[in-house]
C-alpha cells in the first residue's frame, strides 16, 4: 500500500519522478481511501509528446489496470481540502513481472 500525505505546509507528491513507467507488463492501481484532499488525478498517456488519454480521480473501490509497457502514468499532486487539517490518499498498487515465466518448458 502507498500512502501519499499532506498538511498546511506540505504538499503530497504521487509521482516524483513525473511521467513514467514502472518497468512492470500490467499495472493496477486500486484507491482505497481519500481522506481530506483535492488533487491526487490519475492521468495516463501514450507517449510523453501525445494529449492524455485518461484523467480521472479514483474514488475509494475504483480502479485502473494497463499495460506499463505502452502506456506512461503520472497521478497530480495533493493538498488538503480543509486548509487546517491533514489528508491523505491511500492506493493499492499491483503489477506482473516484465517478462513471463513460460510454466510448460519448466516441466
Amino acid at each position: 500500500m502507498q500512502r501519499i500525505s499532506c498538511g498546511p505546509c506540505q504538499i503530497g507528491q504521487p509521482a516524483i519522478e513525473g511521467w513514467h513507467q514502472d518497468g512492470k507488463e500490467m499495472v493496477g492501481i486500486l484507491c482505497l481511501a481519500r481522506h481530506n484532499i483535492t488533487g491526487g488525478i490519475s492521468k495516463l498517456k501514450i507517449s510523453i509528446d501525445q494529449p492524455e488519454i485518461m484523467s480521472e480521480t479514483l474514488q475509494p473501490e475504483e480502479m485502473i489496470i494497463f499495460d506499463d509497457k505502452k502506456v506512461f502514468h503520472y497521478a497530480t499532486p495533493i493538498e488538503p481540502k480543509n486548509s487546517n487539517g491533514n489528508g491523505h490518499r491511500d492506493v493499492l498498487l499491483i503489477s506482473t513481472p516484465s517478462s513471463r515465466l513460460n510454466v510448460s518448458e519448466k516441466v
